[in-house]
Formats: structure tokens, C-alpha cells, sequence
């Protein structure tokens, strides 16, 4: 593993959620002295308990107010952070913007405290689906884009104040646009609804002819730790992360239905909603040649790791 994060302070803001809390983990792992930023202890099932690693320091703070994380920038006077706070409910976002428009007061609380605290680097969590239904697949870093919702929006908004603290104040970071991450912890999203209707012996519904890149969490954490070991000199500081492989919705519900045993388990195309993305496959060549990163966890492997996840969690 090396030694780079040996002792090294980290704050990651929403390290309590799901790609968060599995990053403290694998930091903790490698010797990091981890702080945790969170609103509070998210939930990990029904039985209770919560994926707030008991080694970090947790403080239940709200990353959007000055105050609060300010306070903890200047008890703590981090090496580096990780921000992973934000609405993650793409249809909530687009009903309700106002909630979403909260990421971008949380990542302008980190950067002018990062600035103000000497904070060695930063790392964002962006997104693929910045892209909108671009015709380009794969989708490399260099397409524009398309803001079919407000989720987009805040994602690419959080991406410019970094690129202006970074010209302004010389703050170094790294922007990590991901695919669809899936795996154990997560609740929202695609392939967590699927399996809930499964093991419910309720039918599932899509919403147009869609496909996904998707990339287990396991790979994410990695991909998030090398965006620190790896120089980025010269090269500007985004890369998308994911699997360089498009599966369509039809194709995983396939698979997550085979593994739980429910051949007969139904899925119906209803017709497609506005500010949906269509299409997602990300060009990853960059992120591999830069920092040496590459997928390692198949869509089937990873869709049984987390179908046994749920099994155990939610039974």
C-alpha cells in the first residue's frame, strides 16, 4: 500500500454516506488520520447502526454553513480533503433545485476555508452526468456540457469554483466525474431500486431506452485515493470515472433478477421523462493514463456483491 497516507490528516465532508464512508474506510486502512463532516449519522438499515467508521473523528456539522466548518478547519488544520456532500436524488433535484443549489454553498465553505487553513489539496466528486444525452460514446472530459437538469448544473457550477480558487489562490485539487457508482450502502439510484422490487416481487419500471456506465464503489475509493498519490502537473485536473462500458437498464436488470433467483421478476418501459439522461458511457483513457487507473470489479461481480449487501441488510 505505501505510505503516503501514513498520518496524513484528511477531512472528508459526507463521509458518512455511501462513497464516502467506504473512502474513510479504505483511508483508515492506509493509515490516515481520517475527520468526518457530516449532517448526521446516516442510516445503514433497519436494524439500526450507521457507516460512520468508529476510528475517524465525527463531527456533525453542516457543511453549507460558514461557521460550522470553519470551526472544524481550524481545530483539525487538514492536509487534504474530500467533499462528497451532495443531493444524490437526481428526480428529487430536478423537482426541487433549491435543494440541490446547497452543493454549491458547501464546496465554496470548503475552498475558502482550505485557502484560509493551508490545505494541500482538494478532492470534488462531480459527475458523468454533466454530459446530458451528448451524441459522443464514450463521452471523453472534453465534450460540453449539457445541462438537462438542475443536478448538472450545481455539478459543473462546484467544478468552476474550483477552477477559480485554483487560479486565484494557487489551490490545488482534482475533480472526479463519475459514472453511475453502485455497490454496498447505497440506497438511491437505478440499480438499489431494482433490487427492492425484486425481492419484493413487485414489477420495475424505466423510463425510456436507457443505458449506463457503471463502476463499482470499490473502484471509485480507488480511483479517489490515486487523485492524491499521482502528479497532474500540466494537465488539467478532471477525469471521468467509471467502467468505459455501457450496460443497458434492461441488461442489468437481467442480472441483479438471475442472482436473487426471480427469473419471472417483470420490467416495463414506461415512456421517457424530461431532464433524464439516455445514454451514459465515459471515455476513461485519461484518468487511466494520468493515474494509473483502471476498473477492476466486473458488472456481474459487482452486482452480486451487492445483491448479497442487501440481502443481509434489508431482509
Amino acid at each position: 500500500m505505501g505510505t503516503f497516507w501514513k498520518n496524513k490528516k484528511v477531512v472528508v465532508v459526507g463521509g458518512a454516506g455511501f462513497i464516502g464512508s467506504h473512502t474513510v474506510d479504505e483511508l483508515l486502512r492506509r493509515d490516515a488520520r481520517v475527520v468526518i463532516i457530516g449532517k448526521s449519522a446516516f442510516k445503514e438499515s433497519k436494524r439500526g447502526g450507521s457507516f460512520i467508521n468508529p476510528k475517524a473523528k465525527f463531527y456533525r456539522a453542516n457543511a453549507a454553513s460558514p461557521g460550522d466548518i470553519g470551526e472544524v478547519f481550524r481545530r483539525e488544520r487538514p492536509d487534504f480533503v474530500m467533499n462528497f456532500a451532495a443531493l444524490t436524488d437526481i428526480p428529487l433535484a430536478i423537482r426541487e433545485p433549491l435543494r440541490d443549489a446547497e452543493s454549491i454553498f458547501i464546496i465554496i465553505n470548503i475552498l475558502e476555508n482550505a485557502v484560509r487553513f493551508g490545505v494541500k489539496k482538494i478532492l470534488h466528486a462531480s459527475s458523468g452526468f454533466i454530459y446530458g444525452n451528448t451524441r459522443r460514446i464514450p463521452t471523453p472530459e472534453t465534450e460540453p456540457p449539457q445541462f438537462t437538469n438542475s443536478y448538472a448544473i450545481s455539478k459543473f457550477a462546484c467544478e468552476n469554483y474550483l477552477k477559480f480558487f485554483n487560479a486565484q489562490y494557487g489551490l490545488p485539487y482534482v475533480s472526479l466525474r463519475y459514472a453511475n457508482v453502485y455497490g454496498p450502502r447505497r440506497k438511491t439510484g437505478v440499480i438499489p431500486y431494482f433490487i427492492r422490487q425484486i425481492i419484493g416481487n413487485e414489477p420495475s419500471d424505466t423510463y425510456g431506452k436507457k443505458t449506463r456506465d457503471c463502476v463499482f464503489v470499490s473502484d471509485a475509493v480507488r480511483a479517489n485515493l490515486l487523485a492524491f498519490e499521482k502528479s497532474i502537473r500540466g494537465s488539467e485536473p478532471v477525469f471521468n470515472i467509471g467502467s468505459g462500458q455501457e450496460a443497458s437498464l434492461g441488461e442489468i436488470h437481467s442480472i441483479i433478477k438471475k442472482l436473487l433467483g426471480k427469473p419471472k421478476a417483470e420490467l416495463f418501459q414506461k415512456p421517457a421523462k424530461k431532464g433524464e439522461v439516455n445514454r451514459m458511457c465515459l471515455d476513461i483513457r485519461r484518468a487511466k493514463k494520468v493515474l494509473g487507473f483502471a476498473p477492476s470489479v466486473s458488472l456481474e461481480e459487482g452486482l452480486r456483491q451487492t445483491v448479497e449487501w442487501y440481502k443481509e441488510y434489508f431482509r
